[in-house]
């Protein structure tokens, strides 16, 4: 068969990992991809500096709208924090010093918790890809 040639594809998937695996891992497949005839392509999908920065803003205003104060609330959209997160927020709603409202108190925990800044954003990705780590990046 002269003339043809067979191309294998890379996919990596990485979904909710941490910075140091989802480095290691995209390594390592730009390594198979460029020492074979892969074709890589990968796309990351992420929250934006934009988006990062407004987090609290935009779950204050959902929380303000639908005008939940307590767990109790929260539970009719479905939202059934375990211990954990109950305990941090009544321990600053309810503190001697300086209390906060329920709803700033869950607004930062949920944001801290979720979206806080050890998880994957815009500016861990550009730090790691600036950082020489192997990655060549086409920025839209």
């Amino acid at each position: 068969m002269s003339g043809c040639s067979t191309a294998t594809r890379v996919l990596g998937l990485l979904w909710r990992s941490s910075g140091t695996t989802r480095i290691r891992s995209s390594t390592a497949i730009w390594r198979i991809s460029k020492d074979s005839t892969a074709i890589f392509v990968g796309i990351i999908v992420t929250r934006g500096t934009t988006l990062q920065d407004e987090l609290k803003t935009l779950v204050r205003g959902w929380l303000d709208q639908v005008d939940a104060d307590s767990f109790e609330e929260l539970a009719r959209y479905g939202l059934q924090p375990t211990s954990r997160p109950r305990r941090e927020v009544m321990k600053r709603v309810q503190r001697y010093r300086d209390p906060v409202s329920f709803r700033q108190a869950w607004v930062d925990h949920f944001v801290a918790d979720k979206f806080g800044a050890a998880t994957m954003h815009w500016r861990k990705l550009d730090d790691r890809v600036g950082s020489g780590s192997g990655i060549r990046v086409r920025w839209f």
